[in-house]
């Protein structure tokens, strides 16, 4: 039977897993480190194996990394999510190594609809994890939509995707039903009723009317094709080596799409409103250098900065965000950048 839970977890399991990859491995013991619930669960793994690998071996199988899968209760729900992050590592992550961690593993079993991936320990390259806390620099913020620009130019218009029947033309946010629970009006009534929303307008505590537009966003994203897109971009989702650059994780949205979705949702997540007024338009204006050094039909400036600021709705979705999705630590935070994004831009008139 496939696990379904961190305790079905076997070293028998898992070395049937990393034998595709290396087929003469034996794992001889499991330890679990560390669990991280949530939407998918993480659970950080050390092996041995036999044969003991020889030292600095670029070959060997690494001793620690992290299995990424649906161990918990509620992961029944989102087993398509667990899926089309599984479906992103076997098809394309080899091609965007740099801009995603090395899967050692990546499987869906047919039978349970469960899958499983095994990723690399990014702790292994020096690399700092971030959020919405984190005082992050205007460098750290430029190389970020640096790799966005990179992403989005691999498969600028679709060139050398290929037919790629697995991934979603700019429907993973709409098909999960994520946006839909949102609007539900359990989740409503106890979002209005946090510290967060009590100041915002009328508009934005408008059930009816954030719902409408909200929607007319997640639609656009459905023949606003213009590349691939990680569809989840917020600062969460970044992380920082140490040797300079970054990383995106987590592509359990992954989808055909607007690069604005992306580029609009990591800069309202990462920066205080203070710093996103000051630096909005010269990350906008790197992203687009990097976007040009690449493709020779990069968006010009007054087509961009609409596109910028017309998807800087989605980041709404902070507001009504549940606490099994991410803490109030990390929503309370992200609610008000977004509410004063939307402010500043007059976001609802532009749609």
């Amino acid at each position: 039977m496939y696990p379904a839970t961190v305790e079905e977890l076997t070293p028998g399991f898992i070395q049937e897993l990393l034998q595709k990859k290396w087929p003469e491995a034996r794992v001889t013991d499991m330890v679990v480190i560390q669990v991280i619930p949530g939407t998918a669960t993480k659970v950080c793994l050390e092996i041995r194996v036999a044969p003991e690998p020889e030292p600095e071996s670029k070959s060997a199988i690494p001793s620690r990394f992290w299995i990424k899968a649906g161990l918990e209760g509620h992961s029944i729900n989102n087993l398509s999510l667990y899926a089309l992050e599984t479906s992103f590592y076997q098809h394309l992550a080899p091609e965007l190594e740099e801009v995603c961690p090395v899967a050692l593993a990546a499987e869906t079993d047919k039978d349970s609809g469960r899958s499983m991936l095994l990723l690399e320990d990014l702790t292994q390259r020096n690399v700092a994890f971030v959020d919405a806390n984190s005082d992050i620099r205007f460098e750290q913020a430029e190389a970020a939509v640096g790799v966005l620009a990179r992403l989005h130019a691999r498969y600028w218009k679709g060139k050398g995707l290929g037919s790629q029947e697995w991934l979603p033309r700019g429907r993973s946010l709409w098909d999960s039903g994520a946006i839909h629970s949102l609007f539900e009006l359990d989740n409503w009534q106890r979002s209005m009723s946090l510290e967060r929303t009590q100041k915002m307008n009328a508009a934005l505590r408008n059930p009816a009317v954030m719902q409408e537009k909200m929607f007319r966003l997640l639609r656009s994203l459905e023949t606003d094709q213009s590349c691939l897109i990680h569809g989840d971009a917020h600062i969460g989702n970044v992380a920082f080596p140490k040797a300079g650059g970054a990383l995106l994780y987590d592509w359990q949205t992954v989808m055909l799409g607007m690069w604005a979705h992306d580029l609009s949702h990591f800069i309202c997540s990462a920066l205080s409103p203070e710093r996103r007024r000051a630096w909005e338009k010269n990350l906008l204006k790197s992203y687009l250098d990097n976007l040009r050094a690449r493709v020779s039909d990069a968006p010009e400036w007054d087509e961009a900065w609409l596109l910028y600021r017309r998807h800087l709705l989605y980041s709404y979705s902070w507001v009504l965000c549940p606490p099994q999705w991410q803490p109030e630590s990390i929503c309370g935070p992200c609610a008000l950048r977004a509410e004063a994004a939307i402010n500043d831009h007059n976001v609802l008139s532009l749609w």
